[in-house]
């Protein structure tokens, strides 16, 4: 598992690495789980504060430990008051996430990634199907009850 993971992490931080444009500020892990990741984001780049929220106070602890400074509430990320900052110029977001809740919450939440994200880092563990890939760009990226994407000509 921790092999795996560690790939994983490696992929997400090579993408971020290979972007033109790294935004400085507020960076925000949904579900932060123990911070590896988060703190691999944040190392060496001393524009970029890190901020994560996690469900469980276990590993809510252990990012707090892990990275040692920063802000990290213990909450679900669907509470959209432990995203605590007006704004974030980086969110790293496992989408899985917006399959274990309502389809209210994921509009308020969808709504508040736009308001207050400049950029979205969308993780991917190997384990995830064309089937949720399409579900999940529904979720983020369409307009109505059909499930069919936004037109933004109009």
């Amino acid at each position: 598992y921790k092999e795996a993971m560690d790939h994983f992490h490696e992929v997400v931080i090579e993408a971020i690495g290979n972007m033109k444009y790294i935004p400085s500020g507020n960076v925000l892990d949904l579900g932060c789980g123990n911070g590896v990741l988060l703190g691999r984001v944040v190392t060496d780049r001393n524009d970029l504060i890190p901020h994560g929220v996690e469900l469980d106070r276990q590993r809510c602890m252990s990012a707090a430990t892990t990275i040692h400074w920063g802000f990290f509430t213990m909450g679900d990320i669907f509470d959209l008051t432990t995203w605590t900052e007006d704004y974030y110029s980086m969110v790293l977001l496992m989408p899985g996430r917006l399959l274990e809740t309502t389809q209210e919450k994921v509009v308020a939440f969808r709504k508040q990634l736009y308001e207050k994200t400049d950029t979205l880092i969308i993780n991917l563990t190997c384990d995830w199907t064309q089937k949720y890939l399409l579900e999940l760009y529904c979720i983020l990226f369409c307009t109505n009850d059909q499930n069919t994407p936004a037109n933004n000509d109009e």
